[in-house]
């Protein structure tokens, strides 16, 4: 089954984006490396929500439906059991909405409250609403010329057909294959780091190739996002690639070997030297890949988080191999 839920930033309503819960990970936030925790607020939950934890844009907010709450008794229940919880700083059950609103100072203590939720005997709605600092950003190109640029992206919206074409055409080449999210700042930083080796530590050579995928997850990042950044890619060896529905990325799952439950792949950096070709409906298994996702949500292994030393030694051993046309 996979969980669902609505995701807004600090700044718009609690009604906004719906994308996938299971891809709700750290690595989403726009703050670069800043811990969202404020170390002072490291209190018991509190069921009085007024203004300053309301209005407190550092916070988390998570709504949850009860579908069995019915009486003041579960609300208590419920309260108890989040009252347990460090790191809330506010929470509020309604019998008449069978709702549970909750305040933290962390992303990841939604993992906290839906197990005490569940320990106290209550089942929880799959769709939920969530906000929160980072949970969704404009990010700006670092190149100022980047939006004077017009750079064709090819729509991938209903068939897969054109990257498999291109990814076969270039059979006798080194293959960067790249699928980020243009509204996560760790994509855009993944994609930036590819960009950069075409740019310098691979400048002229002919034998390598690059296949950005712009993937949208659910309507978070959109294609005004993937047109704002996509031109920060000058070299003519890149395609660009538009995936509104992560056909492509839900295809991959298979040869990464992502957990069933998992919506797809994103934020992956995978090599492919020459000679491997697409036959069939599902892409092949990459020579070599890495990624920035979390191993608790996709099943991935830790020693396969992006290493850029790691990942431009693979580059050059796959060149290696590769004769010059």
């Amino acid at each position: 089954m996979v969980l669902t839920n609505k995701v807004i930033g600090p700044t718009t309503s609690k009604t906004a984006l719906s994308m996938a819960f299971m891809l709700l990970l750290l690595n989403l936030s726009c703050q670069q490396g800043k811990d969202a925790t404020n170390e002072t607020l490291q209190t018991k939950a509190s069921t009085t929500l007024d203004s300053s934890i309301i209005n407190d844009s550092n916070l988390f907010y998570f709504e949850f439906k009860i579908l069995n709450m019915r009486s003041q008794m579960s609300i208590d229940s419920i309260d108890d059991a989040l009252e347990q919880i460090d790191g809330l700083l506010g929470h509020k059950s309604d019998l008449e909405t069978s709702t549970c609103q909750v305040y933290a100072d962390s992303f990841s203590q939604h993992k906290s409250v839906i197990n005490a939720i569940e320990k106290a005997g209550y089942k929880m709605e799959n769709i939920f609403t969530m906000a929160g600092p980072g949970l969704t950003c404009d990010i700006a190109p670092e190149d100022s010329n980047a939006l004077k640029r017009d750079l064709e992206i090819s729509s991938l919206a209903t068939s897969i057909s054109m990257f498999k074409e291109e990814f076969n055409s270039n059979i006798d080449k080194v293959r960067i294959v790249s699928l980020p999210n243009p509204a996560c700042l760790s994509c855009v930083e993944g994609q930036r780091f590819i960009n950069d080796l075409f740019d310098h530590e691979f400048s002229s050579e002919n034998r390598l190739m690059g296949f950005t995928v712009w993937v949208s997850i659910n309507g978070w990042g959109t294609l005004k996002d993937a047109r704002r950044l996509a031109p920060e890619i000058t070299d003519s060896r890149m395609y660009n690639f538009w995936d509104p529905n992560m056909l492509l990325g839900k295809l991959y799952k298979t040869p990464l070997d992502l957990d069933k439950g998992y919506l797809g792949a994103w934020d992956v950096y995978l090599i492919y030297k020459a000679g491997v070709k697409w036959q069939g409906d599902v892409p092949p298994a990459p020579t070599f890949w890495m990624h920035k996702l979390g191993d608790d949500e996709s099943g991935v292994k830790t020693d396969l988080f992006l290493d850029e030393g790691i990942f431009k030694t693979q580059v050059r051993e796959a060149l290696m191999t590769t004769q010059v046309p």
